[in-house]
């Protein structure tokens, strides 16, 4: 999450990743990326996400912001919503009112529950 103070930046490797995606400098593991997929198509690169969910390739502008997207294929229609995943380990669940409160709960590649509001 941003702002975590983790002793400096995260190594490239801090994820178990092999996926050859990068997010601000971290590769992610295939359990994120196949989360990914389920929203909008995901190849091989270096992107940045901030913490409102603004993305882009990495020393570029915003191209999309994924909170956004995210509720637009889950069927968001402006109020409050949810979508949790399925057939996954972590059953991730993001959420949001519909105006600016969003939120991410589910479990990390090592099983540790964890809440995040952006």
């Amino acid at each position: 999450m941003p702002g975590l103070q983790v002793g400096g930046e995260l190594r490239a490797d801090s994820s178990g990743g092999n996926t050859q995606v990068f997010i601000n400098g971290r590769e992610l593991h295939y359990v994120d990326v196949m989360w990914l997929q389920q929203f909008l198509p995901v190849y091989a690169g270096r992107y940045w996400v901030d913490a409102y969910w603004n993305c882009g390739y990495e020393g570029g502008p915003p191209l999309f912001n994924l909170a956004q997207l995210i509720q637009m294929r889950s069927g968001g229609s402006g109020g409050a919503w949810s979508y949790t995943t399925k057939g996954f380990t972590d059953n991730t669940t993001v959420g949001g009112d519909g105006k600016d409160f969003m939120y991410v709960s589910g479990k990390d590649h090592h099983g540790n529950s964890y809440t995040y509001f952006p």
